[in-house]
């Protein structure tokens, strides 16, 4: 499948603000960013552009693996720093 081509100005910068939420998430603004990306996912219209869903439902997908995989880790850590 060839890459897709976006020339609408809009909708690249709609995706980069998803992502940048993403990074805020995994970072600085843990709850607040992944709040906002549902917030972003919620006003999504049915004619909102593919390109902006995907990255929208990546970042959701992505958030939530971080999550789990932080807590998980963090828990063996714990687990295993008492024997």
């Amino acid at each position: 499948m060839p890459p897709m081509e976006i020339n609408d100005e809009r909708v690249i910068n709609q995706a980069s603000w998803v992502e940048i939420l993403y990074l805020l998430n995994i970072t600085f603004l843990p709850v607040i960013g992944f709040i906002t990306i549902l917030f972003l996912k919620s006003k999504h219209k049915p004619d909102t552009h593919s390109f902006i869903k995907s990255h929208t439902i990546q970042a959701i997908n992505a958030s939530i693996w971080a999550g789990v995989l932080m807590i998980g880790i963090n828990g063996l850590i714990l687990i295993f720093s008492s024997i």
